[in-house]
């Protein structure tokens, strides 16, 4: 599935090459990632991915002009959703969709009238799952040993684990 969106995207991009100087090359560069990693993680993570995925998928769309408002609103609420499998992915997917909202509506020409009403529409969505990510965070906390402590061995597992490889001193 996650290879169809990749496909999709880039035949979508392969229309506009030309016109934006694009080339197929660098779609599968960017979405490689997406397409190597499963093969490295457990099976709810597939679905996460999936949702960033879909997400860059109507990031691209969206960048390109090639999409409807709703049809890019209805792929990042089903990206985020794809993502809560994992609180870490939650939280990124969360971000990352907020991201794409707001390009979205920075850059839609909709009158402000309807970016307003938009707006208040997605309002209870983004409050349900700014609450689940909150209550996420801290359950992760709590299992990690809770507190400061708690905050620590949570980054050292997962992608946190690099951040011990630097040194700040």
């Amino acid at each position: 599935m996650m290879f169809q969106v990749i496909v999709n995207t880039s035949t979508t991009e392969n229309t506009s090459r030309k016109r934006n100087g694009l080339q197929e090359s660098s779609m599968i560069i960017c979405f490689a990632p997406f397409l190597i990693l499963p093969l490295f993680m457990n099976g709810r993570l597939v679905f996460a991915f999936l949702g960033f995925t879909i997400m860059v998928s109507n990031f691209v769309s969206l960048v390109l002009k090639e999409a409807s408002d709703v049809k890019i609103i209805v792929g990042v609420l089903a990206g985020v959703i794809l993502t809560t499998v994992s609180s870490g992915t939650l939280i990124v997917g969360v971000l990352y969709g907020c991201t794409i909202l707001y390009y979205l509506f920075r850059h839609s020409e909709v009158s402000r009238l309807m970016k307003f009403i938009s707006s208040l529409c997605l309002l209870p969505i983004g409050i349900v799952i700014f609450d689940y990510s909150v209550l996420m965070i801290n359950r992760n906390i709590q299992y990690f040993g809770g507190g400061i402590e708690g905050v620590v061995n949570m980054l050292n597992h997962g992608a946190g684990r690099f951040l011990y490889l630097l040194d700040f001193k």
